[in-house]
């Protein structure tokens, strides 16, 4: 079975738009790259050594003392001077509130880490051979944003 491309429609001769028709073969040699200029040898040897000393520098900030020290130091400058800052101070009060609101609508995100606490306490402080009894108030009747309650007796 032979298989025909259509051609494309080529443009009259007495076109006025001055369009250029250029056809390229998927099947021509492709053209050799020309070889760099001294110009582009220059900048590409440029570019090389910039990325060696980059990657030197990196690599010394990375594993200095001199730079650990010198960023501990900065960072205890800027966060001594913030504990200072009014407005800072305002911005974490703000952000302590919203989080309280936060938990208090939401105690269940609490939940878990209460409980492993009062495990670990009733595990260190009440002796091996008490009992204890868990009294779930989950029946009572719920209160607006007030979390779950639960007593312990311990006999």
């Amino acid at each position: 079975m032979e298989t025909t491309r259509k051609r494309k429609p080529l443009l009259p001769l007495d076109s006025k738009d001055d369009t250029v028709e250029i056809r390229v073969s998927a099947r021509a040699p492709r053209a050799k790259p020309a070889p760099p200029t001294p110009v582009g040898r220059a900048q590409m040897l440029a570019t090389g050594l910039l990325e060696a000393v980059i990657g030197q520098v990196a690599d010394y900030i990375e594993s200095s003392n001199a730079v650990e020290r010198l960023i501990r130091t900065q960072t205890r400058r800027v966060l001594h001077q913030l504990v200072q800052d009014p407005e800072f101070n305002a911005l974490i009060q703000a952000q302590a509130r919203q989080y309280a609101a936060e938990l208090a609508a939401h105690p269940e995100i609490l939940e878990p880490l209460v409980r492993a606490h009062v495990n670990r306490y009733l595990a260190e402080n009440v002796p091996a051979n008490t009992t204890v009894h868990q009294t779930d108030t989950k029946d009572a009747p719920k209160r607006k944003r007030k979390p779950r309650k639960t007593e312990i007796t311990i006999e």
